[in-house]
């Protein structure tokens, strides 16, 4: 993809989504350009890689539609299909942008390091933290929870698992499986049979469907 080299020196492109569509520092001006057509098409893919990334994450991939892309983006319908044949093309334009920028980065990690053992730990280290950047269980559930309107009070979660920790003290019931880690269970939440005994029928039995 444009814009993307792995060697040492070079910017390496955001990651889809890093930047807002609208950003003014990317802004065209109305009119005959002095830029080259491919330079201008360049740019406006990346603003629609961001308007798009966005727009799915506030309206849901279904209810996104190419007009609140373009609004997003600040790009016209007409520049869009010259780009893209439709939505779904776009987001898999953006999603392979995203995987090529990700490995550049990991790539450049690796490279850099002493050796390869560090390499592979410093190629890792990007990998999590784009995975790991402002996402979790917690916020998926706070997603939901605006998605159907409903109060945090109103929510349950049941977890196993230390990286469950957050969601289940973020809910209004948080409820351990009884063959939780250790740590989990030691935070206080009440404890549900296990796995192998249906500790989630019993809880939806319990505060479901009572």
């Amino acid at each position: 993809m444009s814009g993307i080299d792995s060697t040492a020196g070079r910017q390496l492109a955001p990651l889809p989504g890093a930047r807002q569509g609208r950003d003014p520092a990317r802004a065209i001006k109305r009119g005959p350009s002095q830029l080259p057509p491919e330079v201008v098409a360049a740019t406006q893919r990346d603003r629609l890689f961001d308007g798009l990334v966005h727009t799915v994450a506030e309206k849901g991939y279904l209810n996104a539609r190419v007009s609140d892309i373009c609004q997003a983006a600040g790009v016209t319908r007409p520049v869009f299909y010259t780009l893209f044949t439709g939505k779904d093309d776009a987001f898999i334009a953006t999603y392979r942008h995203g995987v090529d920028v990700l490995l550049a980065m990991m790539d450049r990690a690796y490279h850099g390091a002493a050796d390869w053992h560090a390499g592979a730990h410093e190629a890792l280290r990007v990998l999590l933290d784009v995975l790991a950047s402002g996402v979790g269980k917690r916020e998926a559930v706070a997603f939901l929870q605006r998605r159907f309107g409903v109060e945090p009070h109103q929510t349950i979660a049941i977890g196993d698992n230390w990286n469950d920790r957050e969601m289940l003290l973020a809910a209004g019931l948080g409820l351990v499986m009884g063959n939780a880690d250790d740590g989990l269970r030691a935070l206080g939440l009440p404890v549900l049979p296990t796995n192998d005994e249906d500790g989630v029928a019993v809880a939806l039995e319990q505060h479901v469907l009572l």
